[in-house]
């Protein structure tokens, strides 16, 4: 009898344990909370748990401050330099000044871009092997500027380009390559426009390595994995006769091959580190898959029902993944942008999909998500307006 209880008092402890194990998956390891009205941090790649807030007026480094005029946005060009724009000139002559900075805030180069009356204005991205400027604008064109500002190369992505003032343009640099995806408008008979949707993958050089098109499709989102070999992209097209919408989402690699072809959309992808699996999130619904399966490992939506996905980031080699997710709300005046997100959760998942945490972080204000995960230190961070938390991933 009594060895039947302890059997019975240890299996119960087993499985406490068991049932409460996602209760322990973090542990806070460090936070910050003194800072105010952090639009967004950035990594540093130096200092891991030195993160580099951005405000709407300046980006504060260990070393250097770099200051941004009202009318200034800044960009992360990669994970090695930062850059920011801003607008100059009067209304008949407007110009762009570019400026580019390592990751201690020490300015790399400057350039001025004349820009083009009702165009958006381009993309830039920074070249991490050249430090050179890679502009990709509006009109299909890409220039290679030197650090001096000196426009050293320029091509076009396509020969044949239909401009229209609602076409859809992206472009990412990715392994020294441009990712791109764009939908191109044609009008046609009855004044019904015609949409020609394509991707392509061209080197710095301007030689295009890879090829796809897709006729009578919108381009919605466009993701390239971080090592370049996989690539997914969002298409929608509306039906006039009913005008309903369908919607397709294609995984396609390197060399232009439909790995996949799904009826569902997505705004943000989110590839793990070994570019087997990927995360689609859309506004309040959620798809993780493995690259080659045409049925999801899991679905799952938001929370709460008037919250949205915010981002994600896998949790490294453990196959986990967290999704943070909030409610949108409008900012109170004053604030550095017009909206906020606050009841935010971090939700962590498991290989299967299956969750196994809900973390609510509790009076934090988020403008614009940050949260990254470094698999050396085995550490989620996450940031919000007022600082930070750096939490320790129990596996």
């Amino acid at each position: 009898m009594r060895v039947a209880i302890i059997v019975i008092a240890l299996l119960t402890i087993f499985f406490i344990i068991i049932l409460s194990a996602g209760q322990n998956i973090y542990t806070l390891q460090s936070e910050k909370t003194e800072f105010e009205n952090v639009i967004t941090w950035m990594k540093n790649l130096k200092k891991a748990n030195q993160p580099i807030p951005v405000y709407t007026d300046k980006i504060r480094f260990t070393t250097n401050t770099i200051s941004l005029g009202t009318v200034s946005y800044f960009y992360s060009a990669s994970s090695t330099f930062w850059g920011s724009v801003q607008r100059s000139g009067d209304a008949d002559n407007p110009v762009l000044q570019v400026q580019w900075y390592d990751n201690d805030g020490v300015e790399v180069g400057i350039f001025s871009d004349k820009l083009t009356y009702d165009l958006p204005q381009p993309v830039y991205h920074v070249d991490p092997l050249t430090q050179r400027l890679i502009s990709v604008d509006f009109l299909n064109r890409v220039r290679i500027i030197s650090p001096e500002g000196k426009v050293l190369n320029g091509f076009n992505i396509r020969d044949e380009y239909q401009y229209h003032s609602e076409n859809i343009f992206s472009a990412e640099l990715v392994d020294n390559s441009l990712f791109t995806a764009a939908t191109e408008i044609s009008p046609r008979a009855n004044d019904a426009p015609g949409y020609n949707s394509y991707i392509r993958i061209v080197d710095l050089e301007g030689e295009t390595e890879m090829s796809y098109d897709l006729t009578g499709w919108q381009v919605r989102a466009a993701k390239a994995s971080e090592s370049g070999h996989f690539f997914a992209v969002s298409f929608y097209r509306r039906n006039t006769a009913d005008q309903t919408f369908d919607f397709q989402t294609l995984i396609l690699n390197r060399d232009g091959v439909v790995l996949n072809r799904l009826p569902f959309r997505f705004r943000q992808a989110f590839f793990s580190d070994n570019t087997k699996r990927i995360l689609l999130l859309d506004k309040d619904s959620g798809y993780l898959l493995d690259i080659s399966s045409e049925e999801p490992v899991s679905k799952f939506k938001v929370k709460d029902v008037e919250n949205l996905f915010m981002s994600a980031t896998f949790l490294g080699s453990s196959g986990m993944l967290a999704v943070e997710e909030g409610k949108l709300i409008a900012a109170l005046p004053g604030s550095p942008t017009p909206w906020a997100y606050t009841n935010v959760h971090i939700r962590t998942f498991d290989q299967k999909g299956i969750e196994l945490d809900d973390r609510l972080l509790e009076k934090v204000k988020i403008y614009t998500s940050a949260i990254w995960y470094n698999d050396q230190s085995e550490t989620l961070f996450i940031g919000h307006s007022n600082g930070w938390q750096l939490y320790r991933v129990n596996y």
